[in-house]
């Protein structure tokens, strides 16, 4: 690991002065590109009472990191706070962070900025020969796993206050990954790369404040620290390797084809469902002449869906879909026609399904409150229904009465093949998912395997694809890299089932493709995943449904695959294939490293 303390070595000031200077740009030019990435962040702070956390406005620092030069460290004044334990902090016009805690605290924010370290020393505190580390964190995506579980002995009241900023300031893969303590100092260190910058502090006294910032522009830092005895501030703006910093999120997002049914794209509009906040869906169940219902109550069908089916998606979507369903189990209402006069197969037309639906709503003889979704169960004698289909249509009565956005008509195949994953198949339709199975008779897992459940219900890895939790608002932007220029960066990812942490790499071809790379694992839905690793999907906003939309990428190939299916095994993995290029695209991503269930990767755009 490269560590921001070296015990052996011994700081000198003057010549790591020299050693930046080597290395300058031009200052002022420099300075334009910091501010353009501080200022989301620092735009708005200004500075509070001595006694809290205080923040300088963004002008202020820039002002002094343009001024600064290699012979002239004596800028401003130092206030030294009597009261037991405080630190120093530094006045105007020196550039001054912020005011901590007594215990010295860091902790780590990524937004617009690539990286920002805030950390106060203790005064006296040495760092020689003392380190010792506390946890390895991956991924740390909150701060209360971090007060609680990484540094218990942090003041509440630092954690308290970045909490109360947690809009601008998260703690996240790869900028964090283990603290360091010594004599009540925490030191953070970098994520493992042989790129990463190295500094030296060794015998730091003073109490000092130290600031380091990787700006959004790839290849600059920005840095300030207080002097030795008089805590005066110098700010340099050197050449630095860092990795390349991904483009704007936005530039990926890639809008859906409206004239493409069920666009794999954001915001297609055909009145779906919602799925963020409640789905609220009703629930009737009806029998036949022919095929009459054998079950000793409609509940026994309704707990065949649920409440498993509602606590599939609160997982999926990490909480934030509640599918609340209202049901009527009292009795099985009759339906109008036979079964086997519907003529139920895969080639249904929207004119009889409606049909289908209208009669199940004439036979129910009452009022159905205005739903997103109306299930409609058929007994599971009734044979004849064999497949579970989805009207895209809104859902009205023949007397015009609105009942739904959608409606899924189930068949016998859950019962007797699906289980309860087919209610979530189909639901995901009424909020406007694709099929990722194929429409031309090929198997079932042609396109991608058992990797969604939108294709292979039965799947060994069934979860959702990071690209479609991404269109659905179960993840947010933040939780996404993209790639648009030619180039390599380095990112590092967390499993797709778990909460927090970095989801998804997408890399633009076209305004109308993507590349996705993500990461799977055995945890939460997936449980029954036959292989782990780096799963690299296309994304096509111009296919359509059933032809293949998405296509995961066989890195593999002629394996054989796993659980049935020669997809199954297509991730990059560390201890297997561990790159692939795309030559078509000239995309290239290889696995850096692993640490526990996260991966580091690197992106080669040509």
């Amino acid at each position: 690991m490269l560590l921001l303390n070296y015990a052996e070595a011994e700081f000198e000031f003057g010549p790591l002065r020299k050693a930046l200077m080597s290395t300058f740009l031009d200052v002022m030019a420099m300075a334009s590109l910091v501010k353009s990435a501080w200022s989301a962040v620092l735009a708005k702070a200004t500075r509070a009472n001595t006694s809290q956390h205080a923040l300088y406005r963004c002008e202020d620092i820039l002002d002094h990191a343009t001024s600064w030069s290699p012979d002239n460290t004596e800028y401003g004044s130092t206030r030294n706070d009597s009261r037991k334990g405080a630190s120093s902090y530094v006045e105007r016009p020196n550039i001054v962070i912020g005011k901590f805690p007594p215990i010295t605290s860091a902790a780590a924010y990524t937004s617009s900025l690539n990286l920002i370290l805030l950390a106060s020393y203790h005064k006296d505190s040495t760092l020689a020969g003392r380190s010792k580390c506390l946890q390895k964190v991956a991924p740390l995506t909150d701060f209360d796993h971090l007060q609680t579980e990484c540094v218990p002995t942090l003041p509440t009241t630092h954690f308290t206050y970045l909490r109360s900023r947690e809009k601008d300031l998260r703690v996240m893969q790869p900028s964090l990954s283990c603290f360091w303590q010594a004599e009540g100092t925490l030191v953070q260190n970098l994520h493992e790369n042989p790129s990463q910058i190295r500094a030296s502090f060794n015998e730091l006294k003073g109490g000092s404040h130290f600031l380091v910032a990787m700006s959004k522009m790839p290849q600059r830092l920005l840095l300030s620290r207080c002097a030795w005895r008089i805590c005066t501030v110098v700010a340099a703006v050197l050449i630095a390797i860092v990795p390349q910093t991904s483009a704007d999120v936005s530039a990926c997002k890639l809008p859906a084809d409206q004239s493409v049914y069920l666009s794999a794209g954001f915001g297609y509009e055909l009145n779906c469902a919602p799925s963020v906040g409640t789905l609220n869906a009703f629930m009737i169940f009806v029998d036949f002449s022919d095929q009459v219902a054998t079950e000793s109550s409609p509940q026994v069908l309704h707990d065949f869906f649920l409440p498993a089916a509602a606590d599939w998606y609160r997982t999926a979507s990490y909480g934030t879909l509640d599918l609340s369903v209202t049901a009527d189990t009292s009795r099985f209402y009759r339906m109008p026609a036979t079964a086997v006069s519907y003529n139920w197969n895969r080639g249904l037309t929207a004119e009889a399904h409606e049909r289908y639906i209208q009669d199940a709503l004439a036979a129910y003889d009452a009022p159905i409150p205005p739903v997103d979704v109306l299930y409609i169960v058929p007994t599971a004698n009734a044979v004849a229904i064999g497949n579970s289909e989805t009207f895209i249509g809104d859902v009205t009565t023949r007397e015009g009465t609105y009942v739904a956005k959608k409606s899924t008509t189930f068949g016998v195949d859950g019962y007797r093949t699906w289980g309860s994953l087919v209610l979530n198949h189909e639901t995901g339709h009424t909020m406007c998912l694709p099929d990722y199975y194929p429409f031309n008779g090929s198997t079932t897992g042609l396109f991608i395997g058992g990797w969604d459940l939108m294709g292979l219900i039965s799947g060994p890895s069934p979860d959702y694809f990071a690209w479609d939790k991404w269109r659905l608002g179960w993840l947010v932007d933040d939780q996404f890299d993209c790639v648009t220029d030619v180039g390599e960066t380095t990112h590092v990812l967390s499993p797709l089932e778990a909460l927090g942490g970095k989801k998804a790499v997408v890399v633009k071809h076209d305004d109308t493709n993507v590349l996705v790379a993500e990461v799977r694992s055995t945890m939460g839905l997936d449980a029954t995943s036959c292989t782990t690793g780096v799963l690299l999907y296309t994304v096509s906003t111009k296919t359509a449904t059933g032809e293949g939309p998405v296509r995961v990428l066989d890195v593999t190939p002629g394996s054989g695959g796993c659980a049935g299916d020669e997809l199954n095994d297509a991730t990059l993995s560390s201890n297997g294939v561990s790159s692939y290029r795309f030559a078509d695209w000239g995309v290239a991503i290889t696995i850096v490293a692993r640490n526990n269930q996260d991966y580091e990767i690197t992106v080669a755009l040509t």
